[in-house]
């Protein structure tokens, strides 16, 4: 039976929709602007649906303070405290009990709890982004002008970083570039461009290489709110892609020790016994 609530918020009008679609599906996908209760209506709505009972419901914030204050609204709702049917982990403090059904976390929390899960359900996730990463090489645009293709993969990797957070979209980067290096035709196909840990070697070897960190910037700023208004999250994106599109190679007596753009640009600068090259 639908819970009744005093006071009414643009949310309620899809409630009984999203219910009946999670039921038949698992699996949905809602939109709405901030304020209209889709943190704290939405929990509560969901906690008498047939497919919910005995089961708890997780509540992602990436704020301490929001979290707590997210519990606190959705329990005072129910004429109850924090700790009882709703309650709330994030660092340094919880209050939890063996009723509480609904679990407002931070996003660092909630990685944690994935990463220690025995049945390892934070894995899906993360071969999903490798995927879409493996598929993004795939459709790739040469230049005139560089041997560096055009490709969708920093918009994967970026977008990746920020829904995974830093550790779990770093990982999804990691394991991407393991399973080129392993020799699966996993980069951008390049009729001058090896497969292959080779690729790590050529031009474009250091956009490879900047894709787990440019996913752990993107998740990080993302875990502490950067996603939640329009101009921090594409600061967020700027940051990441300041990341992958640093040209930046280091050559040592002659030898790439690493590289992060194209080596055969023009404009080198001295830096002692190395050589810093910028397109």
């Amino acid at each position: 039976m639908p819970r009744n609530f005093d006071t009414p918020l643009p949310i309620d009008a899809v409630l009984g929709d999203l219910s009946r679609t999670l039921e038949a599906h698992n699996a949905a996908v809602l939109v709405a602007p901030p304020g209209a209760g889709k943190t704290t209506r939405v929990p509560l709505a969901l906690l008498d649906a047939p497919w919910a009972k005995a089961k708890k419901i997780i509540v992602l914030e990436p704020r301490r303070i929001a979290a707590r204050a997210s519990a606190d609204r959705m329990a005072k709702s129910l004429g109850e405290r924090a700790g009882e049917t709703v309650g709330y982990r994030v660092r340094f403090g919880s209050k939890i009990s063996r009723a509480t059904r609904i679990e407002v976390v931070t996003e660092g929390i909630f990685t944690r709890q994935i990463m220690d899960d025995p049945e390892l359900s934070g894995v899906a996730a993360v071969l999903f982004v490798t995927v879409l990463t493996i598929v993004a090489a795939q459709v790739s645009i040469p230049l005139p002008f560089t041997p560096v293709p055009f490709t969708l993969q920093p918009m994967v990797v970026l977008l990746g970083g920020a829904a995974l957070g830093s550790r779990l979209g770093m990982t999804s980067q990691v394991l991407y570039l393991a399973l080129g290096i392993a020799g699966l035709p996993v980069f951008a196909a390049s009729p001058i461009l090896p497969q292959g840990f080779a690729r790590l070697l050529g031009p474009t070897g250091g956009y490879l290489m900047s894709y787990p960190i440019a996913a752990f910037v993107a998740g990080y700023l993302a875990e502490r709110g950067f996603d939640r208004r329009y101009a921090t999250s594409v600061l967020a994106m700027f940051a990441g892609l300041a990341i992958i599109f640093t040209f930046l190679a280091v050559h040592v007596d002659g030898q790439t020790l690493i590289s992060f753009g194209d080596p055969v640009s023009p404009n080198p600068v001295a830096l002692g016994d190395a050589c810093v090259f910028f397109p």
